[in-house]
């Protein structure tokens, strides 16, 4: 049987017994689940080619994109790329250079959509490797330091602000019920999703 853990940082390799190893994988699914159809599927080192293949093709049959990592690596893909972004979100907003809002509605209008088209690596390509290497090296912009504590996040979290489900976070949702807050979100995912779905496998 082939056997699928499902963890975010956790590496399960280490907890499964080594006669197991070559029928294990793990499938890191993106939330909301539901909806949004990545799967990251890493090898473990002991992980046999068929099952990935098994892992993978279950995963299409499903109606999900997978995504196969060689190695595991804590937060897989997206997650790690993430929290690089909460550096720079929280920079951002400690030393109030823009409200949340503002924030959103720059990455919503430049490149969220643009990556549906040339994801994070291919944009290289468009913008001149040349060009993107002067830049490194030119180090004209230098990333601030990470905080563990953001003034930004850890204000609200101190004041029980903990987002939609206490009605308050980064935005106001008082007076508003929470279920019908996902319903819309989910509502505007599915909206998204269906009008790009035949650009997530595109090639320029």
């Amino acid at each position: 049987a082939v056997i699928v853990a499902n963890a975010s940082s956790l590496n399960p390799c280490l907890l499964v017994p080594d006669r197991r190893q070559p029928s294990f994988t793990t499938s890191h699914w993106y939330g909301p689940p539901q909806i949004i159809p990545l799967v990251e599927v890493a090898k473990g080192e002991k992980t046999s080619e068929e099952t990935m293949s098994v892992t993978i093709e279950l995963l299409r049959k499903c109606g999900k994109i997978p995504v196969r990592l060689e190695k595991f690596v804590p937060g897989y893909i997206v997650n790690r790329i993430q929290i690089l972004l909460n550096t720079e979100v929280f920079y951002l907003l400690d030393n109030g250079i823009c409200t949340p809002e503002q924030l959103d509605l720059a990455v919503k209008a430049s490149f969220m959509p643009r990556g549906m088209v040339l994801g994070l690596v291919q944009r290289y390509d468009f913008t001149g490797l040349d060009i993107s290497a002067s830049n490194i090296i030119n180090a004209s912009y230098v990333m601030p330091e990470t905080s563990k504590r953001p003034k930004a996040l850890f204000d609200h979290v101190d004041r029980g602000e903990l987002g939609v489900k206490t009605g308050k976070g980064f935005y106001d949702y008082s007076g508003r019920n929470p279920a019908e807050i996902y319903k819309k979100r989910d509502k505007l995912l599915f909206k998204v999703f269906k009008a790009t779905k035949d650009l997530i496998n595109e090639k320029i």
